[in-house]
């Protein structure tokens, strides 16, 4: 199905005949893995973002290079975005930023990802690179870190919201003994480090789940929001940030079983 998709298949052909390895990341297998279509394409590069700009310059695609400093370069092919993006590892990650490092090795890309079904990548052919078993994870319906939650929430406290919003890809979410006292404790970290217009970002991603009533109430019980949301909610109004409280809470609020 993805390269079916305009432009897709054109990427890689580019990168194949200069023998540099590219794959597909991201969303896309994860939806793919659950079932659902996703035409949203990413991709990982072995090479760095000067020489992806070249390639791509070379074979007249239009191309933006405002994320080149973070090793990603977007093709733009008949009005459609993709994002290549240059293998690299994650320096000295706090709260919501980092440096980076490029590198040609798959598993240490892999390793600066959030939760192991993010983590995946697929090439051209079909081959899978799993590393930390996150297809065994989609089975089990798990959101799941990568290595220690503590350490993965610290490097990045968006991470918090990502958890819960994924939380809404399964029906019936095996929740990871622990997780939610931990995540709980670093909620107000997230305030300090997160906008109030991402974290609203993020509930709106939640609002479009399949199962977004996992995301948002508390477990098994859909008349009352969990502790994320009411503590979202009490800041937005000690903020008085109405966009929120009027084009997010109140979506919300209707989802309410009484």
């Amino acid at each position: 199905y993805w390269i079916s998709i305009n432009g897709v298949a054109q990427i890689i052909e580019i990168f194949d005949k200069q023998k540099i390895d590219i794959r597909f990341v991201g969303g896309c297998i994860r939806d793919a893995l659950l079932g659902n279509i996703n035409s949203d394409i990413d991709f990982a590069v072995n090479c760095n973002p000067d020489h992806t700009s070249k390639i791509l310059n070379q074979n007249n695609i239009v191309f933006l290079e405002y994320g080149k400093q973070y090793g990603t370069i977007t093709a733009v092919i008949e009005k459609k975005n993709y994002e290549i993006t240059s293998l690299r590892e994650d320096i000295n990650p706090t709260g919501r930023y980092t440096e980076i490092k490029f590198t040609n090795d798959w598993y240490r890309d892999a390793l600066r990802r959030d939760f192991t079904f993010n983590a995946i990548n697929i090439s051209s052919t079909g081959k899978v690179g799993d590393y930390f078993n996150g297809q065994q994870d989609i089975k089990n319906q798990q959101v799941k870190f990568i290595g220690s939650i503590n350490d993965r929430i610290q490097q990045d406290y968006l991470r918090i919201l990502r958890y819960f919003r994924f939380l809404g890809l399964f029906k019936n979410p095996n929740f990871i003994h622990g997780y939610e006292e931990v995540l709980y404790k670093n909620l107000p970290q997230l305030r300090k480090h997160v906008p109030n217009y991402r974290i609203r970002d993020e509930l709106l991603k939640m609002l479009k789940n399949e199962f977004k009533m996992n995301s948002i109430f508390k477990q098994q019980n859909y008349n009352e929001i969990n502790i994320l949301i009411s503590t979202i909610r009490k800041w937005w109004i000690e903020d008085s940030y109405e966009l929120g409280l009027n084009k997010c809470m109140n979506k919300i609020d209707a989802l309410v079983i009484y």
